[in-house]
This record gives structure tokens, sequence and C-alpha cells, in this order.
């Protein structure tokens, strides 16, 4: 069996361990992917799981890999969102802590009736408050929904008509 070096990641320090989980701890297809193409262990400490050749990934690889995935769409809170303490924190956006946002985005563990798995990846990832990368600006849904409108409004009321300005010179 191989031993798994303690990684360090961005999260909380005494979460540094060297459980490995497996690809049927996970319900998206794409952290299954990632946990496929990174096996290292043979053994899943969260479900049991076991099998000749490797199936499990640590889990600090996995919780970099899942915090890399967060980081796409979203940032620590303090990088974008105002703070008014008299006014009872963060002003002006969403913010969600680190189990918060995991549930947000619908992180499904089908074999984690325990939450040892979840503790453990909470551990693993950073604790802090996060809010979307541009808190301030258009998300994906009203950028397209004001594109939208725009060009609605341009059809209906602006250039309902497309008539050729060519020139009728020869």
């Amino acid at each position: 069996m191989k031993e798994h070096p303690v990684k360090k990641t961005d999260g909380n320090p005494t979460a540094w361990t060297e459980a490995s989980v497996c690809l049927d701890c996970f319900e998206d297809p794409a952290l299954s992917e990632f946990v496929k193409a990174n096996a290292s262990s043979p053994t899943c400490d969260f479900c049991g799981a076991s099998a000749d050749e490797d199936i499990a990934v640590a889990v600090t690889e996995i919780a970099a890999h899942i915090e890399g995935c967060l980081r796409s769409e979203y940032d620590d809170a303090a990088n974008g969102v105002s703070w008014d303490g008299r006014e009872g924190g963060w002003q002006g956006a969403t913010t969600w802590d680190t189990a918060e946002l995991l549930a947000e985005v619908g992180l499904e563990l089908p074999n984690d009736r325990s939450y040892k798995l979840r503790r453990a990846l909470l551990n693993a990832l950073p604790s802090l408050d996060w809010s979307e990368r541009e808190p301030y600006g258009y998300n994906h849904d009203e950028f397209f929904q004001y594109s939208w409108d725009r060009f609605c409004e341009t059809i209906k009321h602006r250039s309902r008509f497309f008539f050729s300005r060519e020139s009728r010179r020869r």
C-alpha cells in the first residue's frame, strides 16, 4: 500500500490527513473522474471500499481540486465585498461560509451518513467567507437576460425592418 504524503493546503492545518476517498463517495461525475484519474490508494477510508488496484485519492488532493473549482466562480468575500461592522458585516452581496457554499453548489456525498467525509473536506478547505467573483457585477444569468432584453428592444422599436443601404450606382 502506498503511503500518502501529508500535503499542506490553504485550508485548516489541523486537517492535513492521509485519509483517502473513492469515486463512489461523490455523486458529481467530474469529481468521480478526478478521483479515477488521480487514484493512489486501494482503499477508501470513508465508505470502506477496497480493490486490488488504486481506487481512492487523498482527501487533501480532492479538497484542493474542489477549491480550484470553487475559485473559478467564487472568491474570498474580503477581495470584493464591502464590510461595515456597524451595519452587520458584508454589505450588498450574498456571502457563504465554506459549508454553506458546498451546499449552495450541490456537493452530494451519497455514502457519507456519518458526515465524516464532509467534515474532512471542510477541514481541508479554506475556512472563509465566500462571495461571487464579481459580487457587484452581472452574473451569467443577469448578463444574458440583459443582452436579450436589449436585443428585443432594438428589434421591436429601433431596427424592425432591415433594408439594404447599398448604393445604386453602376
